[in-house]
Formats: C-alpha cells, structure tokens, sequence
C-alpha cells in the first residue's frame, strides 16, 4: 500500500484536517494538464501539563481542551529544559505533487528524509522531513464515471477520480503518474 497521508490524498480526503488547529489547503491545477500540486499545512499549540522524566513523556492540553500524551525521543537533548507550563507549537505541512512521467521518461521511486534537531542549550526543538516518490501505472480508464485505475509497484490498485477539465480520450492505460509525496514537521517549545 502507498504511504498512508499518500492514500488519504488519492481517497479525496485531503480536505480532512489531521489536527483540530489553524491551517490551511492549497490545491494549484492547470486546466487540461493531469496532475498539480496539492498542499495541506495545519499548525497547532498546547500546553504541556505533566512530564513524566523516566519514560520521557509529555501530557499535552490543546487549544480544543483535548489531552494528548507523546512519548519524546531520546534524540531531544534539550528534554530536561521541558517544563509544566511550557507552550509547544507544532506545524505539519504536507505536499503532493503529481504528473504524468514523459514517454520514454524512466519512473524513479525513492524516500528521502533528514532530521535537525536544536543543539544542547537552545530551546528545545525539532525540524523532520520526508520525500516519498512513487509511481503508478494506469491500469483502466472509465470515461463514463470519469475515473482512472492506478496499479501501483508494490501491487496495491487505487481507482481515483479524474478532474472534469482533463480530456480522457488523450489518456490510455501504460501510462505511467507519478507522486511525490513530502512531509515536514516542526515542534519548537517555548516558556510561557
């Protein structure tokens, strides 16, 4: 199966927030073109309302009153400085950029990611990106119920909706659609 945020987008659930918080979505398309960029960014804030040092994890309050616990990782040098009261803001951004692959383009999939975290003595903080690409092939069209059949390397098939402005009688299945997928978070905490 594709990777899960991935699988959301191709359900036409991207419009879904992940979390109750401010955010915003983009989605950029060129008319006729397949394909665009999609974004979704979503931002939030809580309060941290009880540490527990030995298993290293955090009870969160949300701006929605909700409570939430996540373990820290190990990685977070600057732990010890978490205090009860301290803020944290975490923003999630995700892109989706999808395309036909050009004829006689050779499809590349891979996963990127890199982590930079605050150094010993700053204010706690983390910075985490991801890239996935992944290609499909196009395994059916039906111009009918304007939708397309995507097989993907792993086996898994998604059938998706086509835009209204695409002209399915320029698609044929082969074809091949490529997704990049990225990921980015960003936790900073700070004294109240």
């Amino acid at each position: 199966m594709p990777n899960p945020i991935l699988a959301l987008l191709l359900a036409g659930l991207a419009s879904a927030p992940l979390l109750a918080a401010e955010g915003g979505q983009i989605a950029l398309t060129v008319d006729g073109v397949p394909g665009g960029l999609f974004a979704n960014k979503v931002a939030m804030t809580a309060s941290v309302t009880a540490i527990d040092a030995t298993t290293r994890m955090l009870t969160l309050k949300g701006q929605d009153g909700a409570v939430r616990s996540v373990r820290v990782s190990d990685a977070a040098v600057n732990f010890p400085q978490i205090k009860v009261g301290d803020s944290v803001r975490v923003e999630l951004a995700e892109e989706l950029v999808v395309a036909m692959v050009e004829d006689g383009a050779k499809p590349a999939e891979g996963v990127a990611a890199g982590v930079a975290l605050a150094p010993v003595g700053a204010k706690p903080g983390a910075v985490a990106v991801k890239a996935v690409q992944v290609t499909a092939t196009v395994t059916a069209i039906d111009a009918g119920k304007r939708t397309a059949t995507l097989t993907f390397a792993d086996g898994a098939v998604r059938t998706v909706a086509v835009r209204p402005d695409i002209d399915l009688s320029k698609r044929k299945a082969g074809e091949k659609v490529r997704f990049t997928l990225t990921e980015s978070v960003a936790i900073l905490v700070e004294k109240p």
